[in-house]
């Protein structure tokens, strides 16, 4: 007796209208709340598969000190690939020119993963490079090479 009154009033809500409007209002929400899930999923694999690439490697151990040599050793130990990087401020100077940057300074092995573009002159088309700076020579961006007045290949003096 309950069920049929409950089909009844169904019936004649669905013929008034606003359970349509209300079912429809449901899909939207869920529709709209799966692509946004979707969307930031896929943002989240993009954002995860880069940053390997920039970070060099899978994992990174920072640290103020330097990395004791038996941590080396279990690396080495279990096989595993390492570079190693050193970051700090420096002064750059050219041209009478100086501006403060972040300097880093890697290991004959970096990068681990990925790999490094470089354009053969200042603005112009990158192209990807195997492997580090070779000793005595940096890797400038070209908001650096702008502020300091050179162009690539010419001689700065950093410290």
């Amino acid at each position: 007796m309950v069920f049929k009154l409950a089909l009844r009033q169904l019936r004649r809500e669905w013929r008034a209208g606003e359970l349509t409007v209300l079912v429809l209002s449901l899909i939207v929400a869920v529709s709209s709340v799966s692509s946004v899930n979707f969307f930031t999923s896929r943002i989240q694999q993009a954002l995860e598969s880069q940053a390997n690439a920039l970070l060099g490697g899978d994992l990174v151990f920072l640290s103020s000190d330097p990395i004791p040599e038996n941590k080396k050793h279990q690396v080495a130990k279990a096989g595993l690939r390492s570079a190693e990087t050193v970051e700090f401020p420096s002064m750059v100077l050219a041209n009478e020119n100086s501006h403060l940057v972040a300097l880093k300074a890697v290991s004959s092995s970096y990068p681990l993963q990925g790999r490094h573009r470089t354009a053969p002159q200042l603005f112009g088309s990158d192209v990807e490079v195997d492997g580090r700076p070779l000793p005595g020579t940096v890797w400038a961006g070209s908001r650096l090479l702008t502020i300091l007045g050179v162009d690539v290949g010419d001689m700065v003096m950093v410290g």
